[in-house]
């Protein structure tokens, strides 16, 4: 449900076929350690093992539904928090939207690149929790129009992220599968 909370936070769950895509894609499986560095109610968690998983949620409902869950959760800050010990994989839909409307401010240097968005410095601060070999999936805010990349900082972040990781595969999805949950993207 869109709720003046979902909105401000920029929180909402990703939809299940993507969610089960995503594990797939960083080859989550019930022995593996995985990072969730913004974990909301768990959908991208649903391949792995409760006690294998280190899911941080800074949202106190959502965190606890977590624990509910069995889930050990923190709520600390995304773009600021590593957790103990090497993942295998880490997966994430952290939220989109400029550094400032999170409290940041506009510019981070991250690495010797100047980021501007939340969800490229949250992306950042997570994979530093991947061990090497590990797999990471990443969803991300794409541009409104289709194929193409975007802004300046949009072509920084990726080049950070090419320049540091093996990155398989890079691609767009329909952003009418979050439609039901409160969000709207081309």
């Amino acid at each position: 449900v869109r709720s003046s909370t979902s909105i401000e936070n920029q929180a909402y769950s990703t939809p299940a076929p993507l969610s089960y895509l995503a594990g797939r894609l960083a080859g989550i499986t019930k022995s593996k350690k995985v990072y969730e560095p913004t974990a909301g109610n768990g959908m991208l968690l649903i391949s792995a093992a409760v006690e294998n998983v280190a899911a941080n949620e800074l949202n106190p409902e959502r965190a606890a539904n977590l624990r509910s869950l069995g889930f050990s959760v923190t709520q600390e800050d995304g773009s600021e928090y590593i957790p103990a010990g090497a993942m295998d994989s880490a997966i994430m839909n952290p939220p989109f939207g400029p550094l400032e409307r999170f409290g940041k401010p506009s510019t981070v240097d991250y690495d010797g690149y100047a980021f501007k968005k939340i969800d490229h410095l949250i992306v950042a601060k997570a994979l530093e929790a991947v061990k090497n070999g590990g797999r990471a999936s990443i969803i991300i805010a794409a541009n409104r129009e289709p194929g193409v990349i975007g802004n300046g900082s949009d072509k920084v972040f990726f080049n950070w992220l090419y320049s540091h990781y093996d990155v398989i595969d890079h691609f767009e999805v329909n952003g009418d599968l979050y439609s039901r949950q409160g969000a709207s993207w081309p």
